[in-house]
Order: structure tokens, then sequence, then C-alpha cells
């Protein structure tokens, strides 16, 4: 048995159901509420927009080998993020809240 999505999927036990059915409640709320401009980027800022997000999300940058070469804190809907020390190159942009993935994008840093 296994509870995600096309983000994130782990196996569950029957006690932790109830959490797993949460868990993609939640991540069906935010899809489509989450996006970052502009991308691809030269530049070395990036803005994220994630709607309904709170106090304990974190936006992660993982690189195409699954190492997280960013992590940045969420405050309010839109936030800043400096990527001047992020390499040139293909990343997946993972919002994690509460402990959970709940969206992932595609970023390419020029």
């Amino acid at each position: 048995l296994y509870c995600g999505s096309a983000v994130a999927a782990y196996p569950v036990t029957l006690q932790s159901l109830a959490s797993c059915q949460n868990a993609v409640e939640h991540v069906n709320a935010i899809e489509g509420k989450f996006y970052a401009y502009p991308n691809p980027n030269y530049f070395n800022t990036l803005t994220l927009h994630v709607e309904g997000s709170s106090n304990r999300t974190v936006v992660d940058f993982v690189n195409t080998v699954g190492q997280v070469d960013l992590s940045s804190s969420v405050t309010g809907t839109e936030t800043t993020v400096d990527i001047s020390m992020l390499p040139k190159g293909y990343y997946t942009v993972v919002v994690v809240e509460d402990g959970v993935r709940v969206a992932a994008l595609k970023f390419v840093r020029l």
C-alpha cells in the first residue's frame, strides 16, 4: 500500500492510513497554487508564490542527483529567494509543509 502523489509516494501501514488520506487531500488542495518566476532564470533572485503556506513551509531546490542544494523558509504568499549560490542547471523545487511534500515544479538556472 502506498500513499502519495506524483510528488511523493511512501509505504504506509493501516495505522497511518488516516494520516495518509489527510496528506493526499492537502496535496490536492495546494495543486495549482505554487509557482516560481522568472523560470528559466538568469538572475540572482527567484520569486516564489505559495498560496496557503503555513509557518512551517520550506522550499527545497533539489538537483538532478537528488541532493538539496538550497533550502529556504517561506513567509507569506510571495517570497524572494537569493539563488546566486546555485550552480547553473536543472532543479526540482519542492514545497514541504509540516514535513510533507505538497507540491513541486521544474526550475532551470541559466
